[in-house]
Formats: C-alpha cells, sequence, structure tokens
C-alpha cells in the first residue's frame, strides 16, 4: 500500500466505478467529503469525483444538509 492509497478513507483508489470511471488517486479530503482524480474511460478525459462523507442526524437533518448539493 503506497502514501495515496493509505490515507484514502473509502479505498476507492485504483478502482472502476460503474464500469466507466477510473479512480487514479486521492486530491484532497474535507469536512463533507473527499474528492478524486480520476479518467472516464468512454470519453477519454480527467475527472473529478467528490464521494460524500456519511453524515449524522435525523432524516431530516440529514436532508438539510445535503440539500445545497
Amino acid at each position: 500500500m503506497n502514501a495515496a492509497t493509505s490515507n484514502d478513507p473509502f479505498g476507492l483508489v485504483g478502482m472502476l466505478l460503474d464500469g466507466k470511471y477510473r479512480v487514479d488517486r486521492m486530491v484532497a479530503a474535507g469536512g463533507f467529503g473527499v474528492v478524486y482524480a480520476g479518467h472516464h474511460l468512454r470519453l477519454d478525459a480527467p475527472i473529478a469525483i467528490k464521494v460524500l462523507k456519511p453524515i449524522d442526524g435525523t432524516p431530516q437533518e440529514r436532508g438539510e444538509a445535503l440539500a445545497p448539493f
């Protein structure tokens, strides 16, 4: 395991998502989620992938937290 994958909270580096999005490396992590650099295989283009962290609280609180997204 290298430094890029050891800090990957979701373990997505190196994965293929939905058969078309390759996760190449973790870029940053913040309060709401983690941003990865990836590649869209069908379009042959670089992409950013953001994965939201789990949100604690009541269903209403989670809905309010997700509303901006």
